[in-house]
């Protein structure tokens, strides 16, 4: 059965924050009010959230991406968040998410699609080198509080 895939909707929130807590950080468990709030913000032309939604399951998984056009090159797009129930993974939700990012940054002109994966997601990165993805380099991420 193939997942199906749709753009995030407001009424998904609660179930969003439920996937964004299989990405196992404090940092990820937040409230649906706040997911409703950013869902606003992120569907724009340069950017998506889309859900998959099983029968009988409602929304399992999400993923945020993203388009980034820079002077230094033709720019890429980029999986800001891949997120999946952690009872639904191993069903082939997080490789319909994928392939439909893939969809997404080929429909409006991006050779390249990154994702960022922290160091500790072992698992994550054998699953994303099964789907292609190669390990580019390696690198810091530099961040500074303004608020």
């Amino acid at each position: 059965m193939t997942p199906a895939i749709r753009l995030a909707l407001m009424a998904d929130a609660p179930a969003i924050a439920q996937c964004l807590l299989a990405l196992g950080h404090d940092r990820y468990t937040v409230l649906a009010e706040d997911v409703a709030q950013r869902l606003a913000q992120l569907q724009t032309e340069g950017a998506a959230v889309l859900v998959v939604e099983l029968p009988e399951q409602g929304v399992v998984g999400v993923c945020h991406i993203a388009g980034v056009r820079n002077l230094s090159t033709t720019g890429y797009a980029e999986i800001m968040e891949l997120a999946v129930r952690e009872d639904c993974q191993g069903q082939g939700v997080g490789t319909a998410l994928i392939h439909a990012a893939k969809d997404w940054a080929q429909c409006r002109g991006f050779a390249r699609l990154r994702l960022r994966s922290g160091v500790h997601r072992v698992q994550a990165h054998a699953f994303y080198e099964r789907l292609g993805f190669r390990c580019s380099r390696a690198s810091y991420a530099f961040e500074q509080t303004l608020v």
